[in-house]
């Protein structure tokens, strides 16, 4: 008997005490082991639809179906000989399914829409028509295929929070619209964006959950990590010798007492000093507000930047 070099795996997997999680390439027999599985489990439970697959397609749970059904009506049918490991495994299965098929009255075969292989949509559709109290739903209820529009209408109905003085969303609508300078509909654009991607971010939010609200100490370090990469990110991108030409500028910056000469003298000290030849930026959150001097609008540097473009005295003198 020929058998694959990973079928004791393959003989694990269909095990239905325990739950596997299977990772192999494409056309390795995904499809078939989770046949097998499924046949190992209608072949022990009282109705055929106490099992359910999920795929993702309907592509996939047809496939899955017509799997399925052409296992029982094979062994249903006459014997047949030469079957290969994989398709004696299959029978056998679907032979202990017909047995159970019989004694409980199931009529499979003539009843195939028993078999639940869903998509995860229709699953959860299922089950809000079910519980209509329960979800909230009622009944007419469909699957939206573009999202966005109703991500949007959430993120307006959660800023509207503003309005309602009864609403405890309120204190945190107007720090974060005050945050974001009464940029409104900025963000209901980015909370847009954000539901969009829920699946990358929810997780992690709910994990520092905490009975009275969320951990701020984790909260902070996660917003700390996310600033690091981002300055890390900003600082690979700009050329050296842009840090190389700098110091000398803001030195000139200093000795003609700009509206922010606090904030340069800051950034040069964090950098190694007045007399450093090289402008080292640290990639800290607590560097940020440096970086916000380099980047900052002010009428200094403007002005030196067109004295340079003209013709430049800057260049001479501070060289």
């Amino acid at each position: 008997m020929n058998r694959p070099v990973d079928w004791q795996e393959r003989e694990q997997a269909c095990d239905p005490n325990f739950s596997w999680i299977v990772q192999a390439p494409a056309g390795s027999g995904k499809t078939e082991l989770l046949t097998q599985r499924m046949l190992g489990l209608l072949a022990r439970v009282e109705n055929p639809e106490e099992v359910i697959a999920i795929t993702f397609t309907r592509k996939a749970a047809a496939e899955m179906n017509q799997r399925l059904v052409e296992s029982l009506q094979a062994a249903a049918s006459e014997p047949q000989s030469a079957l290969e490991p994989h398709e004696q495994i299959n029978r056998e299965l679907a032979l202990a399914v017909l047995e159970n098929n019989a004694k409980r009255g199931w009529n499979l075969l003539e009843q195939p829409g028993r078999l639940r292989i869903r998509t995860i949509d229709s699953l959860c559709s299922d089950l809000a028509r079910q519980l209509p109290i329960l979800s909230g739903l009622g009944g007419g209820q469909q699957i939206a295929q573009d999202t966005e529009s109703l991500y949007r209408l959430a993120a307006a109905r959660t800023m509207a929070a503003i309005e309602d003085e009864t609403d405890e969303l309120q204190p945190d609508v107007i720090r974060v619209l005050d945050r974001y300078d009464n940029q409104y509909d900025r963000l209901v654009g980015l909370l847009t964006s954000m539901l969009g991607h829920r699946e990358q971010w929810m997780g992690h939010l709910l994990d520092l959950k905490t009975e009275s609200g969320f951990n701020r100490d984790e909260l902070e370090d996660s917003l700390r990590f996310l600033i690091e990469a981002e300055l890390r990110t900003t600082l690979e991108n700009i050329p050296d010798v842009l840090f190389a030409e700098l110091p000398r500028y803001l030195n000139y910056a200093v000795a003609n007492t700009p509206a922010c000469v606090a904030e340069v003298r800051a950034l040069l000290d964090a950098c190694g000093g007045s007399d450093c030849n090289y402008l080292d930026l640290p990639a800290t959150a607590d560097s940020l507000p440096h970086k916000s001097t380099t980047t900052g609008s002010h009428s200094t540097p403007a002005k030196l930047k067109r004295r340079r473009t003209d013709g430049s005295k800057l260049s001479s003198k501070s060289s």
